[in-house]
């Protein structure tokens, strides 16, 4: 008898009935429809890939339009703040300054130029077409710290301060203030009318005054002298030099010294000497005489921050400069002179040799 392998025969034939049964299938169905279905899916599938592609190249096309712009727009702004060393430049003739700020001349008795403040602000304003407001220091130190901090934009400064001012970066010289019509005057040593002194080498181990520590024809440019003479340096003091050296408190108080025999001689400023100085009598001046002279001394200057535009420096120049001709009278009352044009190097040049020279003495 025929062996049969155990486990073959029902399979088999349960095989044979899957493979009778599966035509029952919805094969002809599938067939039909697949492809029907999945043709018109894989072309909207294209499409739509297609039209992302085109849409991102849009977008990239528009941000590196936009990435090129601001590169142009920030290579135009930096050139130009590297030109004028300002943040904010405006072209053409439009003031970048929402509001101007004016230190005038320096006063103890600020009250008596309210008037001048309300005009120089209305004139200003009109010119400029911003709001300005005039300060009235009662100290020409407050000027110079002012201009430092950015609390005003416009400063009449004295060449000292000035001339530092200058050479650290702070400011620069807008305009020369004139004083009796000039931008430069004369320091002058004076002594009692009797006196036979020719020139400072006279006044050897005498005592001698200045009119101030802070004055320039007063002490600044009369020690710049002796030095330029070799009376004083490094080796040399000024009271090696003289037997006694006093420093008082403005002209007046220097030549109280002279006509008091407390000292021999006394640095002033020679426009103290003029009709109409104000700043010393009649008697006192009959008393007096010249015996030498240095200089010249440079007049005070309106100076600007430097961080402002060129531009906004031609407009506030030119609106300080038309008060000489539309204003003179109020010019003269604000900053006790006329504004001019001046190189701030040529005008202060003494001075700044004076401040070095100054800093190598001995004390």
């Amino acid at each position: 008898m025929e062996k049969k392998e155990p486990g073959r025969g029902k399979p088999a034939l349960h095989g044979l009935k899957n493979r009778v049964r599966q035509p029952k299938r919805p094969l002809l169905f599938c067939r039909a429809t697949l492809p029907k279905i999945s043709r018109p899916l894989s072309q909207s599938k294209l499409e739509l890939e297609k039209e992302a592609l085109m849409q991102e190249q849009q977008t990239l096309s528009k941000l590196l339009a936009s990435l090129c712009f601001a590169v142009s727009i920030l290579g135009l702004s930096s050139c130009t703040d590297e030109e004028d060393g300002s943040a904010t430049t405006v072209p053409g003739k439009e003031l970048s300054l929402k509001k101007v700020i004016v230190s005038v001349k320096a006063t103890d008795q600020p009250e008596k130029l309210l008037a001048v403040k309300n005009d120089m602000e209305n004139f200003l304003s009109e010119k400029l077409k911003r709001v300005v407001e005039i300060s009235i220091p009662t100290s020409t130190d407050s000027v110079s710290g002012s201009l430092l901090e950015g609390k005003i934009d416009v400063g009449l400064l004295n060449p000292t301060d000035a001339a530092r001012n200058l050479e650290s970066g702070i400011t620069s010289v807008l305009l020369g203030r004139t004083e009796k019509g000039g931008l430069s005057y004369k320091s002058i040593w004076v002594c009692k009318m009797e006196k036979q002194y020719s020139d400072m080498a006279d006044l050897k181990n005498k005592p001698i005054a200045f009119a101030s520590r802070s004055s320039e024809p007063g002490y600044l440019i009369p020690a710049w002298d002796l030095a330029k003479k070799k009376l004083i340096g490094p080796d040399m003091a000024l009271t090696d030099y003289f037997s006694q050296v006093l420093y008082c408190n403005g002209e007046a108080s220097a030549v109280e010294k002279v006509l008091a025999g407390d000292v021999e001689a006394a640095a002033i400023a020679d426009f103290a000497l003029q009709d109409g100085s104000g700043l010393l009598s009649e008697g006192q001046k009959s008393q007096l005489k010249t015996f030498q002279e240095q200089g010249p001394v440079a007049t005070d200057v309106l100076c600007v921050r430097s961080s402002l535009s060129p531009t906004d420096k031609k407009l506030l120049k030119e609106a300080f400069l038309s008060l000489n001709t539309e204003k003179p009278e109020l010019c003269n009352r604000a900053f006790q002179g006329n504004l001019e044009e001046v190189n701030e190097r040529e005008h202060l040049k003494i001075t700044l040799e004076a401040i070095e020279i100054q800093n190598s003495l001995k004390h």
